[in-house]
């Protein structure tokens, strides 16, 4: 594999870039382009940056290699309940709902890391659940029954939650991505497994020991919840995933891997992932340390989250079976933006009647992967 290949698979800019620096015509035509003190310092600080990260990069995969390799013990997997949109009729609406912009953790990766308060208040819509009620019954009215994965923020810590959610999933599914922090108790005794499920996020630099969050996913598959586990792989906590891993899988639950989406160190992810990281990465995602094949979605994920396969010009269904409700009520073909489909608050409010072109480089939501054609 040539150093331009290795770039291309690994996303190893320094190794790729400083390679040119043993190529002495190359090193000869950079210094000839060289027209000023200041464009010169500009160069010396590129090179030292790739130097830098090169060094960090070598550091990393050491820590990587050395880092505990988890529990090995195999026991009988918790029982997963199936998924409530198996029930609904195909092809059926698919949306994700960003209900708020608000949490009660914080983590250092997050989009809205730092500007909580700042996002949330220009974003933010809070109608009561009477209200909710009424804009879902007409949209069901119209477009039939949906399958919702609810997100946010933390959806849990939106006012009368609950409510909102045991109304909605009378005509609907639903899907609530939750960091599990608050009691299980009251979404228990209200809700219906054959209604609603949880994608469960465990964020250890906020949650700390995961053991309370282990038990809070049994008690729910226990009384016959879906409820899987995800754990966003930051650079940082890669070094203990695979101890996480095993950690969950003690209990029987697999505890499901996801690229990190964003900047660490200066370095934009998942591109930044060093060779190694990105290896144990592909195991993790593909269940080899978790002795489950891989599924669908995990093909996905490698495919287009890890990968980063091109989607720019594809043909996509986002829009026409699927939908991203923001915090305002807004709709937009995907968690990217691309077109403005219209208020979910409006009375004239209908998805989009045909496929369109993808504007994006590349699609990183695992909810909507699937609708590219």
């Amino acid at each position: 594999m040539t150093e331009k290949e290795r770039y291309l698979r690994t996303g190893d800019a320094a190794l790729f870039r400083l390679s040119f620096l043993c190529d002495p015509h190359f090193v000869w035509q950079r210094l000839k382009a060289v027209r000023s003190w200041r464009e010169g310092r500009r160069r010396v600080q590129d090179v030292l940056r790739l130097l830098r990260w090169r060094l960090q990069d070598r550091v990393f995969d050491l820590r990587l290699r050395a880092a505990p390799a988890g529990s090995t013990k195999r026991v009988k997997p918790a029982p997963l309940p199936p998924c409530p949109s198996e029930s609904l009729p195909r092809p059926h609406v698919h949306l994700s709902w960003n209900i708020h912009i608000a949490c009660n953790y914080d983590c250092p990766y997050c989009w809205f890391h730092g500007h909580w308060h700042e996002f949330g208040k220009a974003a933010n819509l809070v109608l009561a659940p009477d209200a909710w009620q009424r804009h879902w019954e007409r949209f069901n009215a119209r477009c039939g029954p949906a399958h919702i994965d609810i997100a946010g923020g933390e959806p849990f810590t939106y006012p009368g939650f609950l409510d909102i959610l045991e109304r909605v999933c009378k005509n609907n599914t639903c899907d609530v991505t939750t960091n599990l922090s608050l009691p299980v108790e009251p979404f228990l005794a209200r809700m219906d497994p054959a209604r609603v499920a949880l994608s469960a996020s465990f964020h250890p630099e906020s949650a700390g020991d995961p053991q309370a969050f282990i038990e809070k996913l049994l008690r729910l598959r226990q009384a016959g919840f879906r409820a899987e586990a995800f754990v966003v792989a930051w650079p940082p906590t890669l070094l203990r995933m695979q101890e996480l891993v095993g950690r969950f899988r003690e209990h029987g639950i697999a505890l499901n891997v996801q690229p990190f989406r964003g900047e660490w160190r200066g370095r934009a992810y998942p591109r930044g992932y060093t060779a190694a990281a990105r290896a144990l990465l592909e195991r993790l995602i593909q269940g080899g340390l978790q002795d489950q094949p891989a599924t669908e979605d995990a093909q996905r994920v490698l495919t287009y989250q890890l990968a980063e396969k091109p989607t720019s010009g594809r043909l996509c269904n986002a829009g026409v079976l699927y939908g991203r409700i923001q915090a305002n009520g807004d709709v937009t073909r995907c968690a990217q933006g691309g077109r403005l489909i219209g208020s979910f608050l409006s009375e004239d409010f209908r998805l989009c009647e045909k496929a369109e072109p993808c504007p994006f480089p590349n699609c990183p939501c695992i909810n909507e992967m699937s609708y590219i054609l």
